[in-house]
């Protein structure tokens, strides 16, 4: 028995120092045996070699929030050629990282996701947690070995522990060996370990920390400083590519950084454009053609992609030919920008979309600008229409008095200029002075068929490097490939598409010939600071080159000008010396066909053929002279200019509901500059001083609040969008940054009135990603992730900051608060007529009905009398509808209860959507269409306010409306009973 017990306690104690033995040898990595690990002088892992180096399956653990954040910025560096597949680990309740990778990073089809269970949530019991641990302990031993990977990242989340556990078991009985797990601690980790750094530490065969107070406490890490640093990133970069293993992470900086005083990471925003070129033949073929080059761009990392000018046909303008104008298609019936829209969303990627366009009877050379969700931003026009021999585009083609705009994409502010508006700089700069980051040129460049021999390849691309280096922002070119010849003339387009670098130099150009991609990647960021260096935009004086955009505009007109229009250009010409060039004295040039007149904002009169134009619309009020230019509605008044029985040009509105608009019209539409008051207390209060597009808010203006507040920025479609600065009424707070859909959305500052203040990235109107939080009582500051508008995971410490908020908070409020003080300068208008008003508003309508009734009636009494021959007439008098004294009282009581019901409106109003409950209790039965089709004929809508007597005015004309259309079923019934009598009075003579 003794024999026995000795025989098994050294059995016992053989297989342990077998099992020690082997987890020194397996488990415990080098770094924990080596004596010099961490020091200065310590070798890392050398690179492989090029014939060393193959695939690496890899295995990335992400957590949530700040985890998730930091480790796709880690693993930027990797090369995505040799760590490939690559596992994205994820916890099944985690609903976020995986729609954040995959936006951030762009899996490739052989990447994955695994969803695992969580080993032990925030906050479980730790006797739970022994449970729910063996349960994603089970799952992960399949799914481990199932992927087998040779490289495991994580940084901290307690989901990479089950993951670490199989890896190490399968390495300690020796299924596969090469397996490595490198652990690199989360950043807001200064003084201590996290439990998951804890846990890993002695058994992670690389580990990273931040902070050099962490090396300090635990020898046997490395410290690489601040990891996440742009530099650190691109240096990882270029250690992954050379094929290490390991993660290869930067050298240590030359200095280490002192206790928390650690310098802010520059912001590196990295881009990467693609040109492409193709020659074009049938429309099918162009589409696949460009919808395959565009996935191989977006497959190199291409995020914002080019395409030639016109590349859904051949060169159409090279021939005069009409029927080419059923090419053009409206920019919502264009099923190419549809479906490459659907494509940018599938891809993730930016794509200007050139395409033949109709729009308000008219033809445009246009780019439909889609962003990276698929959505179409807007439309570029181009300005300048060139016409000679095989480019007879004047023959296609209007020329745009659009604005410039600038759009701002997912990645980048970027600026279009279509074809030959890239010859010209004021376009390059202008789009520059905007904000665009990138100026992007689909062009169709080709031979000159006067001149074969000329090659015009090289002065183009001289003229767009010129461009470049003169603002110093980077340009992507795309021009199209092959010959094209329709009766007899043939141009050949020289191919040679190109981008170049911010200074002007060629950074990738293609050949003449051949299809393909072009890419190329830049740091904004980098750029935008050295541009600001420079002050090329800063130091411009446009004072001095005033006359360049002004006298030179009408030269240009009078060298066109037709003799009808002499003197109204005589007018213009004198004005123009009588006023200096300024923005008081600004013209308008309208486009009428093919001849362009020039007339002058501010004037005394009205020139007398635009005054007989309106002479048919006002000969109901031709007693108050010939030159007015007041429209009458049922519910407002229009006082200036109009054109073909629309407003159009500047104006003012009055609104029966109070309300006040003066500024420019175009088509019946606010269009351009104006300013907007609404009547509050019984007097006006400016609401809204800034651009219009298509009766919205939509461009540079300023919104002024009720309760003191005031937002000064970009609007789209009456919704903040664009950069812009919001003053809160309530705490006179301020906030200035990127605005989506009148939320916060990207980077801003925010100053609260106590001086604290938020500096980082917002989303959905909350505090979302990166920022950092000023306080200004404690000389502290918080930095780190947000979520959810909370701070998630980060550090606070002191305000090592060198600058004063103070000033700048005091001098922002002060400047912000003054009332008068706005980036936009109204627009000084002068009324023509503003002495003649009508006491009646419905008068105009009333009378023109009137006046149709008496006409209609003349005609079928001479019809009558030819008939009777020649029986003496009766004058036939026109219907008009008066409400007795019972309907009124019933209309009165009907609209008291819709006031009632409808609080929220002006006292005394009801909205134009409550007619129809009105027209109920009369028991009228007019139509929806009818109703709409009336409201839209006087300029309201659903949502106009009416008053009491409005309303009356509105239900008379209505139903005379109803009573005329009666009437003419009743005659074409008589008319057809006439008729069959008729017939049969035949049948019986026969």
């Amino acid at each position: 028995v003794a024999s026995l017990m000795l025989y098994c306690a050294l059995s016992a104690i053989a297989v342990l120092l077998v099992v020690v033995w082997r987890v020194w040898s397996v488990i415990i990595p080098d770094r924990i045996k080596s004596r010099s690990y961490g020091s200065k002088n310590a070798a890392g892992t050398a690179p492989l070699s090029s014939s060393e180096q193959r695939q690496v399956r890899t295995m990335v653990v992400l957590g949530s929030g700040g985890h998730t954040t930091e480790m796709l910025k880690l693993i930027k560096g990797l090369n995505r050629k040799i760590y490939t597949p690559i596992t994205f680990v994820i916890a099944a309740t985690d609903k976020t990282s995986q729609e954040k990778t995959t936006i951030d990073w762009k899996p490739a089809a052989s990447d994955s996701f695994l969803l695992i269970p969580r080993s032990r949530e925030v906050g479980q019991s730790w006797s739970s947690t022994v449970w729910t641990t063996l349960r994603s302990l089970r799952v992960c031993l399949l799914q481990v070995y199932k992927h087998r990977p040779q490289l495991v990242l994580c940084n901290g989340p307690g989901t990479c522990i089950p993951i670490c556990a199989i890896v190490l078991l399968f390495k300690f009985l020796g299924l596969w060996r090469d397996a490595k797990i490198i652990f690199c601690e989360s950043f807001c980790r200064v003084q201590s370990l996290s439990l998951s750094g804890k846990l890993l530490y002695y058994i992670a065969d690389e580990f990273v920390v931040h902070w050099p107070q962490l090396q300090a406490k635990h020898p046997k890490c490395k410290h690489l400083g601040p990891a996440m640093h742009p530099a650190n990133l691109r240096a990882s970069s270029s250690s992954a590519s050379s094929g290490a293993v390991n993660l290869a992470m930067p050298p240590s900086p030359a200095a280490p950084l002192p206790g928390f005083k650690a310098p802010m990471p520059a912001i590196e925003r990295m881009v990467t454009v693609a040109a492409t070129q193709m020659s074009c033949g049938n429309p099918e073929e162009n589409i696949k053609k460009a919808e395959s080059l565009v996935r191989i761009a977006s497959s190199r990392g291409a995020q914002i992609i080019l395409l030639q000018e016109l590349f859904q046909f051949t060169y159409f303008p090279i021939e005069l030919n009409a029927s080419n104008f059923q090419l053009a298609t409206s920019l919502e019936e264009s099923a190419l920008v549809q479906g490459l829209a659907l494509l940018a969303k599938e891809l993730r990627v930016v794509i200007p979309i050139s395409f033949f366009e109709r729009y308000r009877n008219s033809y445009y050379n246009s780019i439909a600008v889609i962003d990276a969700d698929g959505a179409v931003l807007g439309v570029v026009r181009k300005m300048h229409i060139g016409d000679r021999l095989g480019y007879n585009e004047k023959y296609y083609f209007s020329p745009s008095d659009d604005p410039f705009r600038v759009w701002n994409t997912r990645y980048g502010k970027i600026g279009v200029a279509v074809g030959s508006d890239q010859w010209y700089p004021e376009v390059a700069r202008a789009l520059v002075l905007q904000g665009a980051e990138l100026l992007l040129f689909p062009s169709a460049m080709g031979s000159n068929p006067y001149d074969m021999q000329y090659d015009a390849r090289d002065q183009w691309q001289r003229v767009m490097q010129g461009h470049a280096a003169a603002n110093m922002v980077p340009i992507v070119a795309s021009n199209r490939v092959g010959g094209e010849i329709v009766d007899g003339i043939q141009v050949t387009f020289c191919g040679s598409s190109f981008i170049t670098g911010q200074t002007g130099e060629m950074l990738k150009i293609a050949d003449r010939e051949s299809e393909g991609v072009l890419v190329e990647s830049f740091d904004l960021e980098k750029f935008h600071v050295r541009r600001a260096s420079w002050g090329l935009v800063r130091d411009r004086r446009p004072h001095m080159t005033n006359d360049i955009s002004t006298h030179e505009h009408i030269v240009e007109a009078s060298a066109t000008m037709p003799t009808q229009h002499s003197a109204s250009y005589d007018r213009a010409q004198s004005a123009a010396k009588a006023h200096s060039p300024s923005r008081h004295t600004e013209q308008l040039a309208e486009r009428n066909g093919p001849r362009r007149s020039v007339y002058w904002v501010k004037r005394k009169k009205l020139d007398e053929s635009r005054a007989v134009s309106t002479a048919r619309k006002t000969s109901a009020i031709a007693d108050m002279g010939g030159g007015t230019k007041i429209e009458y509605t049922v519910l407002g008044k229009y006082t200036g200019d109009w054109q073909e029985g629309q407003k159009h040009g500047y104006g003012v509105f009055l609104y029966a509901n109070g309300a006040k608009y003066e500024g420019e019209w175009v088509q019946g539409k606010r269009e351009g500059r104006g300013v907007y008051w609404v009547e509050h207390k019984k007097k006006l209060r400016k609401q809204y001083a800034g651009e219009w597009r298509d009766d919205k808010r939509e461009g540079l203006g300023t919104f002024f609040y009720e309760d003191g507040g005031r937002y000064e920025g970009m609007w789209r479609a009456n919704k903040r969008e664009g950069m812009g600065r919001m003053v809160f009424g309530a705490d006179q707070s301020v906030f200035e940054g990127m605005w989506l859909k009148n939320e916060r959305s990207g980077q801003g500052t925010l100053v609260l009135a106590n001086g604290d203040r938020y500096e980082g990235h917002w989303l959905h109107d909350k505090k979302e990603g990166p920022g950092r939080f000023f306080y200004k009582a404690t000389k502290k500051v918080y930095e780190g992730e947000w979520v959810d508008g909370s701070p998630r995971c980060g550090s606070y410490h002191d305000d090592y900051s060198e600058a004063e908020p103070d000033e700048d908070l005091q001098s922002t409020l002060a400047r912000l608060q003054h009332h008068d003080i706005t980036h936009f300068q109204l627009p000084k208008l002068e009324l023509a007529h503003p002495e003649q008003v009508l006491s009646e508003s419905v008068a105009m309508i009333r009378q023109e009905r009137v006046m149709e009734a008496a006409f209609h009636s003349r005609r079928h009494g001479q019809g009558a009398e030819e008939d009777d021959g020649g029986e003496e007439e009766q004058e036939a008098q026109p219907t008009s509808i008066v409400f007795d004294e019972e309907t009124l009282r019933l209309i009165q009581r009907e609209f008291n209860l819709i006031e009632r019901t409808q609080g929220d409106h002006q006292e005394g109003t009801i909205s134009c959507s409550s007619l129809s409950r009105i027209l109920s209790a009369l028991d009228m039965h007019i139509s929806e269409d009818v109703v709409l089709g009336f409201l839209d004929e006087v300029g309201a809508s659903y949502d106009t306010l009416i008053s009491f007597a409005e309303c009356v005015d509105i239900l008379s004309l209505l139903a005379e409306t109803q009573l005329a259309d009666g009437d003419d079923h009743g005659d074409r019934a008589n008319e057809e009973g006439d008729q069959v009598d008729e017939v049969e009075q035949e049948d019986e003579d026969r």
